[in-house]
């Protein structure tokens, strides 16, 4: 029994002679992460929402002037005013609502997207 234990190389499977690997800081780790990031999403949605709004009324009033009382230019243009204006209204209403519901459901405006569970010793 002797002679084979001498035959049997010492193995030394559970050394980590390298070490253990973190994970980058830029890698989605959990929930909380995601939420972040869906926040974050949301609040560039809407600022490229406000600027298409910008650049629609500026084109529609570009149009409006230089339509020089032609009555389809100018009927076009305001049509694409009315269309950017309710646009905005959407897109702001849209942001009060989740505000607001946020505020109910929450206790504070927009946490609707990184909501947390109350227990009873929160009370």
């Amino acid at each position: 029994m002797n002679l084979i234990k001498l035959l049997i190389p010492v193995v030394y499977a559970q050394t980590d002679p390298i070490g253990t690997i973190q994970a980058p800081a830029s890698i989605v780790t959990g929930p909380s992460d995601i939420y972040k990031i869906f926040n974050s999403v949301v609040n560039l949605l809407v600022v490229v929402a406000g600027i298409w709004f910008l650049v629609q009324i500026i084109l529609a009033g570009f149009n409006y002037i230089t339509g020089a009382g032609d009555s389809n230019k100018t009927g076009e243009a305001m049509k694409k005013i009315t269309d950017s204006v309710i646009g905005l209204v959407v897109v702001a209403a849209a942001f009060i609502i989740t505000y607001i519901a946020g505020a109910l459901f929450f206790g504070t405006g927009f946490n609707i997207l990184q909501p947390t569970i109350k227990t009873i010793t929160d009370f």
